[in-house]
């Protein structure tokens, strides 16, 4: 199979920790000694590798190879997420070069940045993680009054001299005043 983008999840016996591959599926990931189980996935298309019992002694290297079969045919389908919040977003704590290693991770072709107020392109951190073969994206934002809800829309175009790179404004007007400044932006 190819080397692609992969989740894992690395299991102590006492936490979870989460990490993903680079672009070429490869990651070197320090752990405490001891026996690890190791999980790895690439979303609903592939099959999961499992390796429940990782012995790591102390300052050794153990190398975990794992090759994720595709076993859904999508093609002429595309992997797509309308709704991501990074750390941009009032309510998001993720990192965006976490944000786009995730979503590499786990098999969505195409992510839609949605952050809060705020107009995002993920262009530039897919360029430099060299995630280009395994990703587009559409640049979006989710425009989050506190009034009537939240509306998603995209594409937008970042005008970094605008507050929120642009995004349209919700305050002092209606869902239909909203879904107009959408629009037009």
């Amino acid at each position: 199979s190819t080397p692609l983008p992969a989740r894992v999840v690395i299991d102590d016996g006492t936490s979870d920790r989460i990490v993903w591959t680079d672009a070429t599926g490869t990651l070197e990931v320090p752990v405490a000694p001891g026996t690890l189980r190791v999980s790895i996935s690439r979303g609903l298309e592939y099959d999961a590798f499992v390796a429940s019992s990782v012995v790591v002694a102390d300052g050794a290297t153990v190398p975990v190879d794992a090759r994720l079969e595709r076993v859904v045919d999508t093609a002429g389908w595309i992997a797509l997420d309308t709704h991501l919040h990074s750390e941009l977003s009032t309510d998001s704590t993720f990192p965006v070069d976490d944000r786009i290693r995730a979503v590499a991770a786990e098999g969505i072709e195409v992510p839609v940045s949605t952050d809060h107020d705020m107009i995002t392109d993920y262009n530039p951190i897919i360029h430099e993680l060299g995630l280009d073969d395994w990703l587009g994206t559409l640049i979006g934002a989710e425009v989050s009054s506190l009034i009537w809800g939240h509306l998603n829309g995209f594409p937008f175009i970042p005008k970094p001299d605008r507050t929120g790179n642009g995004a349209p404004s919700w305050l002092a007007r209606s869902p239909a005043e909203a879904f107009q400044a959408m629009h037009d932006t």
